[in-house]
């Protein structure tokens, strides 16, 4: 008969049950050093993360409004028009919808549609134009100032939004 002291004394009968003994307490130790490099490990990754992620390049693509030309149309029987296309700068092919076209010192306001073309009828005069997605005061607004605008003049405007790229 063995006796093993300790945590919950045990009263070993036999030789298989002292092998037992120690093969658990093997397992146990084994199980215990996994689970602590694994932990160990974690942190280590969760930490690279964190430097990788804190580490992004942001770039920042500045936006513009171009006017794309200039012509005149005597059926606007001496009012003026705006219009034209609103996209994400530098690529003319990805369209905005939606995205607002307004006149500050009107204050007045159209909406690109799904294809990101505008219009809109407006008295002759000189003109702040803004073109933004969702806020006026956002960070990526395009902003056309006096812009001066003839009778039964039509005026193309291309907004190109810019944009922050990671």
């Amino acid at each position: 008969m063995i006796f093993v002291w300790g945590k919950g004394s045990t009263c070993l009968t036999s030789e298989v049950d002292c092998i037992q003994l120690l093969f658990r307490a093997i397992i146990n130790l084994i199980t215990m050093e996994i689970f602590t490099k694994i932990k160990s490990l974690s942190i280590t990754l969760l930490i690279l993360s964190i430097t990788l992620s804190s580490c992004r390049q942001v770039a920042y693509i500045d936006g513009k409004a171009i006017i794309g030309g200039r012509t005149f149309d005597s059926t606007l029987k001496d009012s003026a028009m705006i219009y034209g296309l609103v996209c994400y700068a530098p690529d003319e092919k990805a369209v905005i919808p939606n995205a607002n076209i307004w006149i500050e010192e009107l204050n007045i306001k159209t909406l690109s549609n799904d294809t990101g073309f505008f219009r809109m009828k407006i008295p002759s005069g000189k003109y702040t134009i803004k073109c933004y997605r969702d806020d006026p005061n956002e960070e990526f607004v395009n902003i056309l100032k006096d812009l001066t605008i003839s009778p039964d003049e039509k005026v193309e405007i291309k907004f190109f939004r810019g944009s922050m790229a990671e």
